[in-house]
């Protein structure tokens, strides 16, 4: 939605063939008069809030970010730099953590479109290998994501990778679950028991 706006606002062909489809199906013209913000992106602009808002400092846990290609990929709509960005790890400070900045950290999960079932084998797999070796060896404890298909990629593949020889063990989950766990949210609420890489273990000893 924020990436469509976005091209109704710059191109005005664009804007008339919506213009005719939504006088087609009877609503009104695009105006563009409210502003759509990407979650990610109001997390970020509520920093300083969520500073103050946290219950649970996350002192001492190494954090490591996946921020998704198709996010950055839009960098017309994207917040920060598409090649470098730090805006997860800025959060991650707020929240009292320590982020880690891995070789791999750019590196897509490997699912996109149908590769993370065409192709699972001979190039997923050992793309994601690499990848959550490469977090695994800076030390990482707990990696986010804001995509639910990097999620599954990156949590659920840990069990196939260690079974292959190459032992990995990083809970990845939501950054908004992360957001949630630092304010207080009662844990029980989060989701972590969808994951298939156990979550409290790293995060138990921030629980009262």
């Amino acid at each position: 939605m924020r990436e469509l706006a976005h091209l109704l606002h710059s191109n005005p062909a664009f804007k008339e063939v919506g213009d005719k489809a939504n006088e087609a199906l009877g609503r009104e013209k695009f105006h563009g008069h409210l502003k759509i913000y990407h979650v990610q992106e109001l997390r970020y602009k509520q920093l300083e809030k969520l500073t103050s808002l946290v219950k649970r400092p996350l002192t001492g846990l190494k954090i490591a970010s996946h921020y998704g290609c198709h996010y950055l990929a839009n960098k017309d709509v994207a917040i920060d730099d598409a090649q470098y960005p730090t805006f997860h790890e800025e959060i991650y400070k707020a929240l009292g953590a320590t982020p880690v900045v891995y070789k791999e950290r750019r590196a897509c999960c490997g699912y996109s479109v149908g590769r993370g079932f065409t192709h699972r084998e001979e190039t997923v797999l050992p793309h994601i290998t690499n990848k959550m070796l490469s977090a695994a060896a800076a030390g990482v404890q707990l990696m986010t994501t804001t995509c639910p298909g990097c999620n599954t990629a990156l949590d659920r593949e840990q069990k196939t990778i260690t079974a292959r020889g190459n032992a990995v063990s990083i809970p990845v989950i939501d950054l908004s679950q992360l957001i949630a766990f630092a304010l207080g949210a009662p844990v029980e609420q989060l989701g972590f028991k969808a994951n298939t890489t156990p979550v409290l273990p790293v995060l138990e000893r921030f629980i009262k």
